[in-house]
């Protein structure tokens, strides 16, 4: 898997337009690896393998979890013949892929490094809106071992990790609530999962890599004065503050309508062709 600007100058990334509405799938997993999300490919083989196996046909439909069944009443199925029909024209959005990062060219160049970070910042803040402006979610969560701590990363991990908290709250939050699906294995049948489960996924209780490394930063909370554990302090005070606002000046049933978008403009999105 390869980064952001190394796609980009080998011409593999697209811009977003309006031609590609409704094409965009959105990635969401754990990484394993603190410098790089997959280091031997485990999670993005098993993407690779799923979506070819939908699009040949060879799964006969995607449906709701049973527990979603039980609550509602009611299944929502996605046939075979609808995967193979749409998959192929279909573009994907992986964060990897998705944001510029910092490589070692860059490292060595003051100003290049402040221009990427600025763009990575932009790119950041602008994960809601990738988010609302992708047709279908992808929980990618095959069961992985970390490469760092060698602690096994699988679904429920992806549960309790503050960034895959912030997507599936942005993805409750969309204006289009479109479907969320879950891959654990790749010769497995994906399933369709609520997305109002981000309910009880509130991306301030979540776990972050820093907090992991221990990383202390002295930054405190002016209510408690507890020192914050985090470098992204100035992210979640511009971001979470305004998604509380919205959410609690809104009845529960009117937030799915919401637009999902930070103060400022989101940043150019960039997907890879299928």
């Amino acid at each position: 898997l390869l980064q952001h600007q190394e796609l980009q100058q080998q011409g593999k990334l697209e811009p977003y337009t309006s031609e590609v509405q409704g094409r965009v799938i959105f990635i969401s997993h754990q990484w394993l690896g603190y410098e790089h999300p997959d280091p031997v490919g485990e999670q993005f083989s098993v993407l690779q393998r799923v979506l070819t196996r939908l699009m040949q046909g060879e799964i006969v439909c995607v449906e709701s979890h049973w527990n979603q069944q039980m609550l509602t009443g009611r299944t929502v199925v996605v046939t075979g013949v609808e995967w193979k029909a749409a998959l192929p024209h279909m573009y994907f959005w992986l964060d990897y892929a998705g944001i510029p990062g910092i490589t070692v060219r860059e490292a060595n160049d003051a100003v290049k490094k402040a221009e990427t970070l600025a763009a990575l910042q932009a790119a950041v803040e602008s994960i809601p809106a990738y988010v609302e402006w992708s047709w279908l979610f992808i929980v990618l969560t095959p069961p992985a071992e970390h490469k760092d701590t060698q602690a096994v990363v699988d679904y429920s991990t992806w549960l309790r990790r503050g960034w895959c908290r912030a997507e599936a709250m942005a993805r409750l939050l969309a204006r289009d609530s479109g479907p969320m699906i879950k891959l654990v294995s790749a010769e497995g049948t994906p399933e369709l999962i609520p997305s109002y489960q981000a309910w009880f996924m509130q991306p301030g209780k979540g776990q972050f890599t820093c907090c992991w490394k221990n990383h202390l930063f002295p930054q405190e909370d002016k209510e408690t004065g507890e020192v914050i554990n985090s470098s992204k302090v100035p992210l979640f005070c511009s971001s979470a503050k305004c998604l509380m606002v919205r959410i609690g000046s809104r009845k529960i049933s009117d937030t799915a309508r919401l637009p999902i978008m930070t103060r400022r403009e989101a940043s150019p999105v960039t997907a890879i062709p299928m």
